[in-house]
C-alpha cells in the first residue's frame, strides 16, 4: 500500500515540477505560438484472465503479444491506426511496462486540440475522443476520454476516460482488466 501511495506521489510532484518548469513567469501565453506540452495522454491498464494471471506476460497461456496488440483512433468517423499519428508515443501509441508485475500496457490515447466541443472563457478548450485498443483479431476494447487544453500554457491533459463503458476519473491509476 506504501509502495502505491509513494508512486502516485512521485507521479504528482513530477507533474507539478513539469509545469511549474515549463511555465513562462513572465507571460501567460505559450513560449512558442501553438507549443503544446502533453502532460497525460496515457491510460496504464493490467490484463488478467479468470484465474488471476497477466495476459501480457508470454509465459501466461494464451497471452495477448505486444506484436499482434493494434491501436486505432477514431477521427471525424474513421478508424484510423495509431501508427499515422505523430503526438503517438512507444510502439505504435502503445508501452509495455515489464518492471513490475503484473505487466502494465500504457495505451496513448488521441486528442486534437482543433476537435475541441467546447472553449470556456478563460482559454480551456474541452474534447472527447475514442481509442479503440485491439487486443487480438476477437477482441476490440473502447477507450473513451475527456481532455482539457489550456491556451494559457499549452498543457493539455486527459481529465477522465471510460474503459469500455466504464468511468474511471483518475487518470494515474492503473485499470485492472479481466478478460
Amino acid at each position: 500500500m506504501k509502495k502505491k501511495y509513494f508512486f502516485k506521489l512521485l507521479i504528482f510532484l513530477f507533474l507539478v515540477l513539469n509545469i511549474t518548469a515549463c511555465s513562462n513567469s513572465n507571460s501567460e501565453e505559450p513560449e512558442q505560438p501553438g507549443a503544446q506540452t502533453i502532460v497525460a495522454a496515457a491510460v496504464s491498464l493490467i490484463f488478467l484472465n479468470k484465474d488471476g494471471e497477466d495476459l501480457l506476460n508470454p509465459a501466461t497461456p494464451n497471452y495477448f503479444p505486444m506484436k499482434d496488440i493494434n491501436l486505432y483512433y477514431l477521427v471525424d468517423g474513421k478508424k484510423i491506426a495509431a501508427e499515422e499519428y505523430a503526438q503517438v508515443g512507444g510502439d505504435r501509441g502503445k508501452a509495455l511496462t515489464k518492471e513490475r508485475k503484473p505487466y502494465r500496457l500504457a495505451v496513448y490515447t488521441y486528442f486534437n486540440i482543433q476537435d475541441a466541443i467546447e472553449t470556456k472563457t478563460d482559454g480551456l478548450k474541452i474534447g472527447k475522443s475514442t481509442t479503440l485498443l485491439e487486443l487480438n483479431d476477437k477482441i476490440t476494447d473502447t477507450i473513451k476520454t475527456e481532455w482539457h487544453y489550456n491556451e494559457k500554457n499549452g498543457n493539455t491533459i486527459v481529465q477522465k476516460f471510460w474503459y469500455n463503458g466504464i468511468l474511471h476519473e483518475n487518470i494515474f491509476e492503473t485499470i485492472e482488466i479481466k478478460k
